[in-house]
């Protein structure tokens, strides 16, 4: 029962993270503006909680199941998707401290601004298809 109720935390945690980056994903890949990028800033809080709840509960059921945390104990998918968790955690940092920090340092009308915007929306886009990567190989056990 305890695996279950952890693995219900992660994917729950996942999902509201990855729904959150899809939707302004499409909606920067169908008219590219600031609102996404700006909407990504205002949301930065519940991603982080929503990627840090299901990091946890993921290490929390792993260790349940082995006792330990080691890479030997996920079987092949199991270890692409953590590969996939860890870039996407990596890729996460990097669009928060490293493309989106220059933009919210900067003032509105800065000539600076639109290729930072420009680098951030390619970002997010980049990082969407890491959230899809995520979920694959999970839904491929389903079939």
């Amino acid at each position: 029962m305890p695996h279950l109720i952890a693995s219900i935390i992660e994917c729950c945690g996942l999902g509201v993270y990855c729904v959150i980056f899809w939707w302004l994903g499409l909606q920067s890949l169908a008219k590219p503006s600031r609102a996404a990028i700006d909407q990504l800033m205002r949301l930065r809080y519940v991603l982080a909680l929503s990627l840090g709840i299901a990091v946890v509960a993921l290490a929390v059921n792993v260790w349940m199941a082995h006792g330990r945390f080691a890479w030997a104990d996920f079987p092949g998918w199991g270890q692409l998707t953590l590969a996939l968790l860890l870039a996407l955690l990596l890729s996460n940092l990097v669009l928060e401290f490293a493309t989106l920090q220059p933009i919210r340092s900067s003032t509105l009308g800065s000539p600076q601004v639109e290729p930072a915007l420009l680098v951030a929306q390619r970002h997010l886009l980049c990082h969407c298809v890491l959230a899809v990567g995520l979920w694959l190989p999970w839904l491929a056990t389903l079939f």
